[in-house]
């Protein structure tokens, strides 16, 4: 878009588009499958979790956890506004990684065994009706695996800043041999993420998935999509950080006069790296997120009952603010790293590599707390008409299947 049309070109865009979603929306009315709210689903468990906190161990360490996540946010917010308040802001970044870090830690231990929630059954003198406290049991039992997706939300955190900034001192010039050429956006590159996702699933559920069904006699777990989405995520940081020290040591661009070519939007040096060569830094996280996200909602979705399935996408939504929060202390924490908005005199792939480490880290506690819990392994549920699985554990929805498609 050009400079002369502002953003009243840009939000049009986004209108015009959001109007077209609307339209889709009622369109597709017809098809719908209502189901009555249940208006106390939140209230109830707020009421059964606090109830059950003061007569085991596990709930007290349930809710102790998730007060901590919530506190997180609260103190990320502060820090927010203390930002020029000396070291304050920082301080309070790394208290609620700390936060951050308890919940996660809480959340795993508690959800891999929910029988502690049977004290608040009717059947044994509890004050909960037995089939309710089962589906908060289901709701739980998805808390470690939305847990271990903070840190794939931190990865997925970095195409919004960080990947811009490498990109803007990329060449993004239209003419190579032109110093003064017209220059392409640096933020541009962020189109490659939904074009990656578009192309992707598609190919993922009418081709790859397919072929490993046929390859391997069973379909894909929900498991096994999540954990090949986490590597290459982790993949995809580490590339990052290799591709910086290349930019870097690929020299910056100069004139005809020896001045250095400048990005007409953050008016740093750019480098004698093509654009282009950024585009594999959103196209693995784009990868990743046709199979990781995808699943998760898959995966909360069908593992609790209808009158929590709303609650249960909220919990992996909470998750990206949790990782909002850790992408800002990484931040923080190279900042000495960091020292200028010039690229060129900094290491910024020290904060990828990092966070391909924790990555690393995450992804090996993942695996064996998912198969100890036997979480996503089955690959073959049985449905009813909703989309829910009769047997235990639902495992495998085709990423674009309607639930309205099966009435």
């Amino acid at each position: 878009i050009p400079a002369e049309y502002g953003y009243f070109a840009t939000y049009m865009i986004c209108a015009v588009v959001m109007l077209f979603a609307i339209i889709v929306l009622c369109v597709g009315y017809p098809r719908y499958v209502f189901m009555p709210p249940n208006d106390r689903s939140i209230s109830m468990m707020c009421q059964l979790m606090w109830s059950n906190a003061r007569q085991t161990r596990k709930g007290f360490y349930l809710v102790g956890s998730t007060f901590c996540l919530l506190g997180a946010l609260v103190v990320n917010v502060i820090s927010a506004f203390t930002v020029d308040s000396g070291n304050v802001g920082n301080i309070l970044s790394y208290v609620a990684a700390v936060l951050v870090l308890v919940g996660i830690v809480g959340w795993v231990y508690t959800g891999q065994d929910q029988s502690f929630l049977d004290v608040s059954k009717s059947s044994v003198g509890g004050a909960y009706n037995d089939e309710r406290v089962e589906g908060y049991k289901k709701l739980v039992r998805v808390l470690p695996y939305a847990a271990f997706t903070i840190i794939w939300q931190c990865a997925y955190d970095q195409t919004d800043a960080n990947f811009q900034s490498i990109t803007q001192q990329c060449d993004l010039r239209l003419d190579t041999s032109d110093p003064d050429s017209k220059q392409i956006p640096g933020a541009m590159l962020g189109v490659f993420d939904p074009i990656v996702i578009v192309i992707c699933i598609p190919i993922l559920d009418s081709i790859v998935y397919p072929a490993y069904t046929k390859w391997a006699g069973k379909s894909p777990s929900q498991f096994g999509k999540s954990a090949v989405g986490l590597v290459v995520a982790i993949v995809g940081i580490f590339w990052a950080g290799i591709f910086e020290v290349i930019r870097r040591n690929a020299g910056a661009l100069q004139d005809a006069n020896g001045d250095p070519i400048l990005d007409g939007g953050s008016s740093q040096p750019m480098n004698n790296i093509s654009w282009a060569a950024a585009i594999p830094n959103y196209v693995f996280i784009a990868l990743a997120e046709c199979l990781i996200n995808v699943t998760s909602y898959d995966l909360v979705y069908s593992s609790v009952p209808m009158s929590l399935k709303s609650m249960a996408q909220a919990v992996i939504l909470f998750m990206s603010s949790m990782g909002s929060i850790l992408t800002s202390v990484f931040t923080i924490m190279f900042s000495k790293s960091l020292p200028s908005d010039n690229l060129n005199e900094d290491h910024l792939e020290n904060m990828f590599f990092t966070v391909g480490a924790v990555s690393v880290i995450n992804f090996v506690f993942f695996i064996i707390t998912m198969r100890k819990m036997n979480m996503g392994m089955s690959s073959s549920p049985e449905l009813d008409h909703l989309g829910n699985e009769i047997m235990d554990e639902k495992v495998s929805v085709s990423s674009r299947q309607s639930v309205a498609a099966t009435k």
